[in-house]
């Protein structure tokens, strides 16, 4: 789920998300525009004015997400992974439409062209965390970020960076997050919940998870990193739950799963530069003598459901379902 930040995302460039189908302007045929579309121009000028203001790069300045050496792409403004609150908001329209949101997003790289009618769409589990799981969670990421830095940042609500700003709600992703159209979406989730609930892999009931050990994965580009705690207990069903994930892929020309699926769940980020020094982190943090580190510690939870997120609407498709799941 990781991607879903960047499906959002202008590709490679720190320009609006907004078309003037989307602000409720219609390409010339503004008021008082001239024949020659020198007013509209004037506007637009106006309109792209005001976005890098609200960005933080009013004097029009950019700069390169690479550093001194030029490599990556251009962005205006801070840097940030959108929260995930965000990024799960109700209607992307208007998660698009927000100046504040866009600054955010600046910079993103896809990891599938923007089609119009087209959903970001992934499948995972749910997992929750109570007190003893963001307590977990907590730890580790103030010994990491005690080593990184403000580079290391939370995947938490609200972009927070205290202890206790932790997602309510983790999660283990069984698929890369894909395009698809409306049209799939019935097909799709049949396939999921036939193959989840009744394949060859299908796996009977909710299990127990067990995470222990700290573990680094880069996006494809290669232009952020996110730590991660390792699954361990439970790790059979969730492979099964891959496997048929992959054939209800299969089945409607979807890509499938990474080879070597390697079970995680995700808590905290930074850019891609810092995967070296997040690594000797991770692993200084997983391999304290008698596992009294935060990594070495881990949590125990529970795999309770399957969801697959298409744009914004989550459906349970495991061990029941399919059925839509309340916001």
């Amino acid at each position: 789920m990781e991607a879903l930040a960047e499906d959002y995302a202008d590709a490679g460039r720190g320009v609006s998300l907004v078309s003037d189908s989307e602000s409720g302007e219609s390409p010339g045929v503004s008021s008082g525009t001239s024949s020659d579309g020198t007013v509209g121009r004037r506007r637009c000028r106006r309109r792209q004015d005001a976005r890098g203001a609200s960005r933080g790069g009013g004097d029009g300045s950019r700069r390169s997400a690479g550093g001194q050496d030029g490599v990556g792409h251009s962005w205006v403004g801070a840097r940030a992974l959108p929260a995930a609150a965000d990024m799960l908001a109700r209607d992307p329209g208007d998660l698009r439409k927000d100046a504040a949101i866009r600054g955010r997003l600046a910079g993103r790289v896809r990891n599938f062209p923007h089609v119009a009618g087209n959903f970001p769409t992934t499948v995972y589990v749910p997992v929750r965390l109570g007190p003893e799981q963001r307590e977990a969670l907590d730890a580790a990421y103030a010994q990491l970020r005690a080593a990184l830095g403000p580079g290391l940042q939370p995947l938490a609500v609200g972009g927070g960076v205290s202890p206790g700003d932790f997602l309510e709600g983790g999660h283990i992703s069984l698929s890369r997050t894909v395009p698809t159209r409306r049209e799939q979406r019935e097909a799709l989730l049949g396939a999921l919940s036939r193959k989840l609930q009744g394949g060859a892999t299908a796996v009977g009931g909710p299990f127990s998870l067990t995470f222990k050990g700290l573990e680094v994965f880069e996006n494809d580009e290669g232009t952020r990193c996110f730590v991660a705690f390792a699954l361990s207990g439970g790790l059979r069903s969730v492979l099964h739950l891959i496997s048929s994930v992959d054939e209800a892929f299969r089945e409607l020309g979807l890509p499938e799963y990474y080879p070597e699926p390697r079970p995680h769940l995700s808590f905290a980020w930074a850019e891609g530069a810092l995967a070296p020094a997040l690594r000797r982190a991770a692993a200084s943090a997983s391999s304290t003598p008698g596992g009294s580190s935060a990594g070495g510690a881990g949590f125990r939870a529970r795999a309770g459901s399957v969801r697959a997120l298409v744009g914004a609407a989550a459906f349970a498709v495991w061990p029941h379902g399919p059925a839509r799941v309340p916001e």
